[in-house]
């Protein structure tokens, strides 16, 4: 039995390396997503999240989640928003569905329930971290 020891350090040692793999994917250069977001009882809120990042909107009891990913090239005009439920105790995160947005157009009704009025009011660029130097 003894050579068994090691099983609970090693275990310790991949939990620690997985948390720090999931903390150097976040992409501090990618640009970041200014969103406005008009929920069910017509309040908006601006929420902020760089490309493929989520910002987190709490309703009542309920946190939603708003993932931007940004579909074209530089100047970055179609994102892709997706709409989330976020879990609970009892229940998984839920995907509520997605809305389609031209970044400075008018704010499109998603087709979730509940429903969001969600526009992509500009896309800007990470700052360069040669630019500095």
């Amino acid at each position: 039995m003894a050579r068994f020891r090691f099983v609970p350090y090693v275990l310790a040692i991949a939990l620690v390396l997985g948390v720090a793999a999931k903390a150097a994917m976040v992409d501090p250069y990618a640009p970041m997503v200014t969103m406005s977001i008009t929920t069910p009882d017509n309040k908006t809120q601006t929420l902020e999240a760089r490309d493929s990042e989520v910002a987190t909107l709490k309703i009542g009891s309920t946190e939603y989640t708003f993932r931007p990913t940004i579909q074209d090239a530089k100047p970055w005009n179609q994102v892709t928003v997706w709409i989330f439920k976020s879990a609970t105790a009892t229940q998984a995160d839920q995907t509520l569905g997605s809305v389609d947005c031209k970044t400075g157009a008018p704010a499109v009704a998603s087709k979730t329930n509940p429903v969001f009025k969600v526009a992509v009011t500009k896309v800007t660029a990470a700052p360069n971290p040669a630019a500095g130097k």
